[in-house]
């Protein structure tokens, strides 16, 4: 079930995205759901009104998606991938879902890295993460260029 949320909130509440970036710029940008989502269905399952373990598979669901972009990430090392999950102002998420729209893959990850709220790095990717974050998007980093 999902939770009702007023026009005015939807627009002005800034909210979490994660992806995965590399030398070339943005590669993904997945805005991250509601988990309160997920505790919701663990309280309608709890009165017998859904699914037991809704919530879990919620969670479990988004959860494969980022260990998959931990997976590409391992295996593009050598473009200097990292996985991030940056908080934005919904204008400024628009912007960069319409640069990448527009194939603007490096331009919206250094608008992405100007305007992010909070930014946090994924760790376990064989990589420091952190130090290949600072060194992005430069293009001139890909060994296949």
């Amino acid at each position: 079930m999902r939770k009702y949320v007023p026009l005015f909130e939807t627009y002005s509440t800034p909210a979490w995205w994660v992806g995965l970036a590399d030398c070339n710029g943005i590669e993904s940008f997945i805005k991250e759901p509601d988990m309160s989502d997920a505790d919701d269905a663990d309280r309608l399952a709890e009165l017998g009104l859904d699914e037991p373990g809704a919530g879990n598979k919620l969670r479990k669901g988004w959860s494969n998606q980022v260990g998959m972009l931990q997976m590409r990430a391992r295996a593009n090392s050598q473009r200097h991938a990292v996985v991030y999950r940056v908080k934005l102002n919904p204008e400024d998420a628009d912007q960069i879902e319409s640069m990448l729209t527009d194939g603007e893959y490096i331009e919206a990850l250094s608008l992405l890295k100007e305007v992010a709220l909070e930014t946090q790095i994924a760790r376990g990717t064989g990589i420091n993460a952190e130090k290949a974050w600072s060194m992005i998007p430069n293009p001139d980093l890909d060994p296949f260029s």
